[in-house]
């Protein structure tokens, strides 16, 4: 596996998301934590929006029962 170093010198498009980060932060526009929780809530919002994405084949029927089942439970 490699370092992100190496991912940052052999990956161009990883290079460009790095140093467009880079240079958010010498220009003072966000901290680091800022850009950490940024992050954070980019890949928050990729889950949310392709959850279905996420649900193997084989696991709808599971999911399925059990919201049937939940939805029952809050209808009682």
């Amino acid at each position: 596996m490699k370092t992100l170093r190496e991912k940052y010198q052999n990956d161009p498009s990883y290079k460009a998301l790095v140093d467009m980060m880079i240079n958010y932060i010498v220009k003072c526009q966000f901290t680091l934590s800022e850009m950490r929780e940024a992050s954070i809530l980019a890949s928050i919002f990729y889950k949310e929006n392709n959850i279905r994405r996420m649900i193997r084949v084989d696991n709808i029927r599971e999911l399925e029962d059990a919201l049937r089942t939940i939805e029952r439970f809050n209808n009682n």
